[in-house]
């Protein structure tokens, strides 16, 4: 059971990285400016 939880949590960062990086193509050069 603790291996389900885990996957869970990769795989919701997972999917909050691939937002992140869809954000970060969208907007283009200006994240880049931090």
């Amino acid at each position: 059971m603790v291996k389900g939880s885990e996957e869970k949590q990769i795989h919701r960062i997972f999917l909050t990285l691939q937002l992140v990086l869809m954000a970060m193509s969208r907007t283009g050069k200006n994240v880049y400016t931090f």
